[in-house]
């Protein structure tokens, strides 16, 4: 609490008064990285037609972008903590777990995408995308044939790579060049 205190130019005592103590806090930054995180994936799917691939598509580009342009934010929200970890439904949106499952609920019930365990399917975008993301921020892949960096550019590119995969599945239809 000192540390953050001298960083934003305020005593220790003065953050005690907003807050009771340090999980108090991290709570409050962890409620709003939440709530930037929904408005992302949100304004991403606006456009995009209810039960549509596209609006899959969308959201999984909204992730990419909100974790690069709110990387604090991304990591806070996604930390490895040393205490039990937190339940979904503790978090605030679900920990993003309900877009993520609704979406494809919706392309199943429309015929967009092939009928399937609509948590499976969830967890399967979960992971592509956030394996995406943490792959971007912690590794410099230049030179494995992968599009992937620290930047914005290249982790979107790498998305943008891996959506045939992502659509197609590894033994689907041929999988084409992005």
């Amino acid at each position: 609490m000192r540390s953050l205190a001298e960083r934003v130019g305020v005593t220790a005592t003065a953050i005690y008064h907003h807050f009771e103590g340090k999980d108090a806090l991290i709570a409050r930054v962890v409620r709003l990285g939440y709530q930037r995180f929904g408005e992302y994936i949100e304004a991403a799917v606006a456009e995009h037609p209810v039960g549509s691939l596209d609006r899959i598509t969308a959201m999984g580009e909204a992730y990419v972008r909100f974790a690069l342009e709110n990387k604090e934010y991304f990591r806070v929200l996604y930390s490895i903590q040393e205490r039990p970890p937190r339940d979904l439904e503790d978090l605030p949106g679900g920990g993003g777990y309900h877009p993520l499952r609704k979406y494809p609920v919706d392309a199943m019930a429309s015929g967009e995408i092939r009928q399937s365990n609509p948590d499976l399917a969830a967890h399967f975008l979960w992971t592509c995308v956030h394996g995406t993301v943490t792959l971007a921020l912690a590794c410099n892949m230049d030179g494995v044939g992968c599009p992937c960096s620290t930047d914005k550019a290249g982790a979107n590119e790498m998305f943008q790579s891996l959506k045939p995969f992502l659509l197609d599945g590894l033994r689907g239809a041929e999988v084409k060049e992005a």
